[in-house]
């Protein structure tokens, strides 16, 4: 590839041209490349995504912590086989029944309600009282912040 010297260039810039006069590369001032670089904050701005994620795992861990110190056998994170299913969209009841291996027979038995009513609220179909949420974080080892939905919070504000 044959290079050429064209011109000089705002700033101290000097582009280079093919014999076509086609821009290929500009060589320019360490003081102007620094600048540039200044500008452009990939570093800074995964510092801040890793600052961020490290601050949501502290609540995490501190909301898990008060939680076990509250008599449930919670986890500090959440497994990406129970994240990536809510995502799509599925119950969170649900995931994390599955993600514990129960039945609904097992879950609603041990809760004590029907399997029936357990599978209206996995199917979004009812909301389920705060009682029976507590008892579902509880056998479930989560939360109860983990299991209501936004979906059931705008249905109950509608009644």
């Amino acid at each position: 590839m044959t290079v050429h010297i064209k011109k000089k260039v705002a700033g101290g810039v000097t582009a280079l041209h093919d014999l076509k006069g086609r821009r290929l590369f500009a060589v320019l001032p360490w003081s102007e490349y620094e600048r540039l670089a200044a500008l452009d904050h990939p570093a800074d701005e995964e510092a801040a995504d890793i600052a961020a994620l490290d601050r949501a795992v502290a609540e995490n861990a501190r909301r898990a912590g008060a939680a076990r110190a509250a008599g449930y056998n919670v986890a500090a994170y959440y497994p990406v086989e129970v994240v990536n299913p809510m995502i799509d969209g599925a119950s969170a009841v649900k995931v994390w029944r599955e993600y514990r291996e129960l039945t609904q027979a097992e879950l609603a038995k041990k809760i004590g309600v029907s399997r029936a009513y357990l599978t209206q609220i996995e199917s979004r179909a009812r909301a389920g009282t705060a009682d029976v949420l507590a008892r579902l974080a509880r056998a479930l080892g989560v939360l109860v912040d983990d299991l209501i939905e936004e979906s059931a919070l705008r249905r109950r504000r509608k009644s």
